[in-house]
């Protein structure tokens, strides 16, 4: 056992530079603790190396005990003046020194520069160790071999190596003999790249560690350099989700807010469904609702996600769902039947020039830099059955191939390199060789939609067979909200993860379709433009990143069913600190909304809770009108009408109800405080 004062805090001198020193009891590590660090984290293992310095050595380390395993020794040191942190690890033979330079330091002399060797792995250690974040921007790395010596000069540590040809970045020539000349120059390309941009390679850590904090910027420093690099386990290329904008529109700080969130639990890309809430102009200034996003805000949002490295896809509706525009009188000539405000007439002129080209050319305005534009063009419920289709004596199917290359024609016309989406519900029942004359392969890509568990059902192999046959590449889609009943408050958990399961496993079976190019999470506010508000988003977000997660875990699913460690990251990614939540995919049978994830920290758990109190205070009323109106015989519908019932029945099945109802008004004032 190592002595009382061995097993405490005790000071090294090297030089000027001043460092406290901590021995862990029954480990060989030395951790010098800088005055401004907090010890949160033990050594548990030992890393197979050399053992530590002896206390003759520049680093003033005590010698490991005799009986103890070779291990590691971390070493840091801070120049009282200068203001330069060293961190040194002997590992395998090598030596790691990181020095952090102050703010004054040249960038030449302390470069941003980091070796291949470990340099993320040992940063990443010393951040769980000592609760402290090494930004790799301002870490400079030297690997040397372990027969050099530290030349303690004038409190200074130098190192006795050759220098190469890259200014402000020392090794052993050696080093680079043994690993050849194509790793290093790879090594120092990489380290270009971060020198340039050094923001985007923040020092990679275990994105689900630290899942207590769920602010913006606490998130966004979560994201790991694999996740900012585009390196991934993921198959499908992009995993996007869907934000509905045309009812409850989250106010923009929030959606600030749960970006880095979505980021973190595997999302880089977005669609966009502004509908009423882009702030159109001109001609089209009345779509806009009162409370429309203004362009400033838009702009903010964009910058938001661009930082996170989540690329946005507007959607605008072009054909189907365009409610919110045909309600108005300036647009109802535009209609397909005059007495349904839902779809455009395609054979009218003025459908494209006065109303869908102005829409797409302001929404394009405010996102120059995309790479797809959604044009919707799902649920087109009557189409051709306006007289000026009907004269035309043309298909329904032609009707729609006309109507959708013309818009997604004149985007890739007037806007080059920007490829329109649509959803593929109205092509799914064509031929093959109806689809390949239509031309469409050529012009947009489908999203394939289904929210239900059983997907071959509705999706038949020839489908997929047709689809891969014609366009380049398919995008799938599947809900995490809006999609399991018009007037839900809540997701349904096990429905929305069910439906993304399967989702997966047809990415697995499915061999006709060669490139898939996205799994798409939508979630609907509401059914339509005229419906009334299903699950909010606040209350939607475990779902969200529990659906998110599963889709990162894609190349691990197999026949056995879900995976576990989906569960775990799920709640760690939801702030979930409460030790009795144990999820998983039975619990989600027996309970489908997860009551206690209220108790989480994520963005709207308080939503959450509000919601749960919500549900119960309606079924209570319910049960309690039913049993005045249904079950008892004096307050029926029959009752009431005629104005004929029994006072003192009436007057003890209120009494009865008394109490409870007085409980209800209270909780009811409680629920309206909450939610104003």
């Amino acid at each position: 056992m190592p002595s009382r004062k061995n097993s405490f805090h005790h000071h090294a001198r090297a030089g000027t530079a001043r460092a406290t020193v901590l021995h862990l009891p029954g480990s060989p590590a030395f951790l010098p603790i800088p005055p401004y660090v907090r010890m949160r984290t033990t050594v548990k293992h030992h890393v197979a190396g050399t053992p530590p310095p002896s206390d003759s050595s520049p680093m003033g380390a005590p010698a490991s005990h005799p009986h103890e395993n070779p291990g590691f020794t971390l070493m840091l040191y801070k120049h009282p003046k200068e203001g330069v942190s060293n961190l040194f690890v002997p590992l395998s033979g090598t030596l790691v020194q990181m020095a952090k330079s102050n703010r004054r330091a040249t960038s030449k002399a302390l470069s941003n520069q980091v070796m291949e060797y470990g340099a993320d792995i040992f940063s990443s250690f010393v951040r769980k160790l000592l609760g402290m974040w090494y930004r790799e921007k301002n870490i400079h790395t030297v690997l040397v071999s372990k027969k050099k010596r530290i030349d303690n000069k004038n409190g200074k540590r130098s190192l006795k190596s050759v220098d190469t040809k890259h200014e402000g970045f020392e090794t052993d020539d050696k080093h680079f003999e043994r690993k050849g000349v194509k790793q290093k120059k790879a090594t120092v390309e990489r380290l270009s790249k971060k020198q340039r941009d050094p923001e985007l390679y923040e020092e990679e850590t275990d994105m689900f560690d630290d899942a207590s904090r769920n602010d913006p910027k606490s998130l966004g420093r979560r994201l790991g350099a694999s996740l900012r690099r585009g390196e991934s386990s993921w198959g499908v290329p992009l995993r996007v989700v869907h934000l509905d904008l045309k009812g409850a529109p989250p106010k923009m700080k929030y959606l600030q807010s749960v970006l880095p969130l979505l980021a973190l639990s595997g999302a880089n890309a977005i669609l966009l469904e502004y509908e009423d809430m882009f702030p159109y102009t001109d001609t089209l200034r009345n779509l806009s609702a009162h409370n429309a996003y203004t362009l400033d805000q838009v702009r903010a949002l964009l910058k938001t996600a661009a930082r996170l490295h989540l690329e946005v896809i507007p959607l605008v509706q072009t054909f189907g769902h365009l409610e919110f525009a045909l309600k108005l009188a300036e647009f109802r000539h535009l209609r397909e039947l005059d007495a349904f405000p839902q779809e455009v007439c395609p054979s009218n002129p003025h459908t494209f020039q006065d109303l869908v080209r102005e829409m797409v050319r302001q929404v394009m305005v405010a996102h120059p830099d995309i790479r797809y534009l959604h044009i919707g063009c799902d649920e087109v419920f009557h189409l051709g059955a306006c007289s000026t289709c009907s004269k035309r004596r043309k298909e329904p199917r032609v009707l729609f191939t006309e109507h959708v290359s013309l818009v997604a024609g004149h985007i890739r016309a007037e806007y080059h390199g920007v490829t329109p989406l649509v959803w593929d519900d109205m092509m799914r029942r064509w031929t093959q060789d109806t689809l390949r004359d239509s031309g469409l392969g050529d012009l947009v890509e489908p999203v394939v939609w289904v929210y239900a568990d059983d997907i071959s059902r509705l999706i038949p192999h020839y489908v997929w067979f047709m689809y891969g046959k014609v366009f380049p590449r398919v995008w799938v889609a599947g809900a995490f909200k809006g999609a399991y009943g018009e007037t839900a408050v809540v997701p349904d958990l096990r429905k929305s993860y069910d439906n993304h399961v399967a989702w997966l496993k047809v990415l697995h079976s499915t061999r006709a379709v060669q490139q898939f190019q996205a799994v798409v999470l939508t979630g609907w506010s509401r059914y339509d433009h005229f419906a009334v508000l299903c699950e909010l988003l606040p209350v939607s977000i475990p779902s969200l990143i529990l659906n998110l997660l599963l889709i990162s875990e894609e190349r691990k699913l197999n026949e056995a069913g879900p995976l576990p460690q989906v569960f775990h990251k799920w709640t760690n990614s939801l702030s979930c600190t409460h030790s009795r939540l144990k999820i998983t995919h039975e619990s989600l049978v027996q309970d489908r909304y997860q009551w206690e994830l209220s108790s989480c920290s994520f963005p709207g758990s308080n939503m959450y809770s509000i919601m749960a109190s919500y549900m119960s205070l309606r079924d209570r009323v319910k049960d309690m009108f039913s049993e005045l109106t249904d079950q008892q015989g004096w307050l029926t519908p029959y009752n009431v009408r005629h104005n004929f019932s029994s006072p003192w029945r009436l007057m003890t099945s209120f009494f009865s109800f008394q109490a409870n109802g007085e409980h209800l008004i209270r909780e009811l004032k409680d629920f309206r405080d909450l939610v104003t």
